[in-house]
């Protein structure tokens, strides 16, 4: 049965939902870029915390898996649009760490092979998602799961997803630092290696001992000891923005701030994906009761 769920997993992420791209005809881009945009207010502007969040995450996420590489302008627009969106949002990284912690109760009753929903969960809240909003309340949340060593894989299996250490120290090695502790995404082999200096680095970070900052904006900032931190503006910030064909904005990062909510974690919006997901998992079950069938024949 183990190849049945590595199928399945498979099929799964397959199916992410971070798949999108502009039309090839000039007008109908222009068309559906101004037509993201004007998403993307409307959801900044909604009254209701999760609504708000969640779209904004889908739009953060799809435009960013082809960042910096896409060469329109008009999609690093779009996606700075949707990061600024997010980060001006008190609260942010701790938002999502939440839904993850939400998720986590849901599936204690569960075995570790058999929490594969939490594990696409913590997946693409703890990395995919936060590995897109560079601020101070992110390294905060990805501080504190650097010693997270709950949902520790079954030791027989290197298939399942790392421990939380795991999805942090992915994050946290691709969130844009400068002067990072890891210079860049490290793998499976090495990556207990990589976690170790980030360690290291978080500790001096929390304690206020070490400043930090993000390449590409014009703030450098220094926790306290109570947990908040100071934002110093740079003089002659480094020109550092990652290969990009436009002008990375400013952006307002608002003080660190738990948003907790009782509303069931949601999916991102996206239809297609479940419906392949389906799809896929019926495929399985037939593959299933399809070499049951023969084995009893």
């Amino acid at each position: 049965m183990k190849i049945y769920f590595i199928l399945a997993a498979i099929l799964w992420f397959s199916c992410d939902a971070r798949a999108i791209s502009a039309p090839k005809d000039p007008k109908e881009a222009q068309a559906w870029y101004q037509k993201c945009q004007i998403e993307i207010e409307k959801w900044q502007s909604n009254p209701d915390i999760n609504l708000k969040i969640n779209h904004l995450r889908d739009y953060l996420i799809k435009f960013g898996s082809q960042m910096p590489n896409n060469p329109d302008s008009r999609w690093h627009d779009t996606y700075y649009q949707a990061q600024s969106a997010l980060l001006s949002i008190p609260g942010h990284a701790q938002y999502f760490a939440d839904k993850v912690e939400r998720i986590r109760k849901t599936e204690e009753r569960f075995k570790p092979e058999a929490r594969a929903t939490y594990n696409r969960w913590r997946e693409w809240y703890l990395t995919d998602t936060l590995m897109h909003l560079p601020s101070p309340g992110t390294i905060q949340v990805l501080g504190h799961y650097l010693d997270d060593e709950r949902d520790t894989p079954p030791p027989s299996d290197s298939s399942f997803l790392p421990e939380n250490s795991f999805v942090a120290c992915m994050a946290l090695s691709q969130i844009g630092l400068r002067n990072p502790p890891v210079a860049k995404k490290p793998g499976l082999h090495n990556w207990r290696d990589a976690l170790a200096l980030q360690r290291v680095w978080y500790a001096k970070v929390k304690s206020g001992e070490l400043a930090f900052s993000f390449a590409g904006q014009k703030m450098e900032y220094r926790f306290k000891p109570d947990g908040t931190w100071e934002t110093i503006t740079l003089i002659n910030p480094p020109k550092d923005l990652p290969n990009s064909p436009v002008t990375k904005k400013s952006l307002k990062v608002i003080p660190f701030e738990s948003h907790l909510s009782s509303a069931s974690p949601t999916p991102p919006s996206d239809k297609l994906k479940w419906l392949l997901g389906g799809v896929g998992l019926l495929l399985v079950a037939a593959c299933c009761v399809l070499m049951k069938t023969r084995k009893t024949s």
